[in-house]
């Protein structure tokens, strides 16, 4: 009798030692799928957070194209102004106070005002654009061109990049006298070193009577020997000086009202 009695004992033990495992085995099933469906919610949130936040950056990102498009825009515009002023520059001279061949061309005016008001990088793409639209019809082989891109972008990179971190009158003012210290440093340098023994190599070959005969008018007692003395400062240093002031002057009077309008267009 006892040891059908504890038989029966183990039999029990065993049945409900199997039911404990199985509903262990549930509860860790359960467990699993509870801590997996938590984790696809989890998934499921953060893949909505960055939907949401794409979505977020898309006018962002649409808006800043459209206002560069309209930058390029404002840009394309102040190169045909600028361009227009460089043709008009033979029609601009002071034959009585500076030799013949010097013009008198304000075409860095609107590129100054692009770099003021866009950026210095729009400046200095005016420049380039102002350039390179009469380099097909040069008469300088190129040369005339190439020293005109120059001194525009030292009169307006150094300009606008400082305005840029200096918005006011003063910060203007002090931009517009930088840029003309370098673009007048510029052009003194560059007559000395590249227009003038340019010109000469290629237009008199290697003569200096003929372009010293251009300034025995203003200058008497001009000679090769003393040229250069003669006509960078007496002619390259005060030309510049003059065209560099009247542009600054220019852009000082206008630019507040022609930026506002620019304002006003790219937002």
């Amino acid at each position: 009798m006892n040891e059908y009695e504890n038989n029966e004992n183990n039999v029990n033990n065993e049945e409900s030692s199997n039911i404990d495992e199985t509903l262990d085995l549930e509860n860790g099933e359960t467990e699993d799928e509870e801590n997996a469906f938590n984790s696809s919610e989890a998934n499921a949130e953060v893949k909505s957070e960055s939907d949401e936040s794409s979505e977020r950056d898309l006018p962002k990102k649409r808006k800043q194209a459209i206002r560069i498009t309209k930058k390029l825009a404002l840009t394309a515009v102040l190169s045909g102004l600028a361009f227009g002023l460089y043709m008009l520059g033979p029609l601009c001279k002071l034959p009585l106070i500076f030799p013949s061949f010097l013009d008198l061309q304000f075409s860095e005016l609107p590129a100054l005002i692009g770099g003021f008001a866009l950026g210095p990088a729009y400046g200095a793409l005016i420049i380039i654009i102002k350039c390179a639209l009469k380099l097909p019809m040069s008469s300088t082989a190129f040369t005339g061109e190439l020293c005109d891109a120059l001194l525009g972008l030292a009169f307006v990179l150094p300009a606008s990049i400082f305005y840029r971190f200096y918005k006011t009158k003063k910060g203007a003012a002090l931009s517009i006298l930088i840029g003309s210290v370098v673009c007048v440093a510029t052009a003194l340098l560059l007559n000395r070193f590249v227009i003038v023994p340019t010109y000469v190599k290629l237009f008199f070959k290697g003569e200096w009577s003929p372009l010293v005969g251009m300034l025995t008018t203003l200058f008497p007692k001009i000679t090769q020997e003393n040229f250069y003395n003669y006509y960078l400062w007496g002619s390259v240093l005060p030309f510049n000086v003059l065209r560099c002031l009247i542009t600054s002057l220019v852009t000082f009077l206008v630019y507040k009202r022609v930026s506002k309008l620019f304002k006003k267009f790219t937002g």
